[in-house]
């Protein structure tokens, strides 16, 4: 999903491939942080790839969703 994104706009080489941290809080909670597609989007000024960044935010909604479990 990547290539048609830096194609649109190289800088998004810098965000690729997206990252998920899981991590633990001093008080033992375990989290998982990443940074939402349409925060990449909007980061980067690309105005014509929606169905894309909506395929990513599907398929990284399934993958937390699933770790989280």
């Amino acid at each position: 999903m990547g290539t048609p994104l830096m194609l649109s706009k190289r800088t998004m080489g810098l965000e690729l491939p997206m990252k998920v941290l899981a991590y633990q809080d001093d008080k033992g909670k375990v989290w998982l942080a990443y940074t939402r597609p349409d925060v990449l989007k909007q980061r980067n000024g690309i105005t014509n790839r929606d169905p894309l960044f909506a395929k990513m935010t599907k398929v990284l909604d399934k993958i937390t969703d699933k770790a989280a479990q």
